[in-house]
């Protein structure tokens, strides 16, 4: 039996608590006013070739992952604290503050999950 992927999104749901549920609820309320998410969606898509060096920097990454060694998302966040991004209308959108709440929302999600 083939799964949809709506259908797999609503095993998932109903299988949050009522508060993962308002947590998502209010993560994808936010989501659509972020101008950092607004400047991705309006990205033009990327068709360029992959470099060999990105093709060596994917295996490796991929290497370590199956090793067990992966780069935890809240340090990989940390690292775009300062950056800016530029849209494409020209505007810059700081990551700052995107990276500080993508930070804060990873650990209230890791204390609730070391609650339970």
């Amino acid at each position: 039996m083939v799964v949809t992927t709506k259908e797999r999104l609503h095993q998932l749901v109903d299988e949050l608590t009522e508060e993962e549920a308002d947590e998502a609820l209010r993560y994808l309320a936010e989501r659509n006013d972020d101008p950092l998410i607004a400047a991705f969606r309006s990205a033009p898509l990327d068709d360029e070739a992959v470099a060999e060096a990105d093709d060596r920097a994917l295996a490796e990454v991929r290497a370590d992952r199956a090793a067990g060694e992966a780069v935890r998302v809240q340090a990989a966040t940390r690292a775009f604290i300062g950056f800016v991004i530029t849209t494409a209308d020209g505007k810059g959108v700081a990551t700052e503050d995107v990276a500080r709440a993508v930070l804060e929302a990873l650990e209230a999600l890791d204390e609730s999950r070391e609650a339970r």
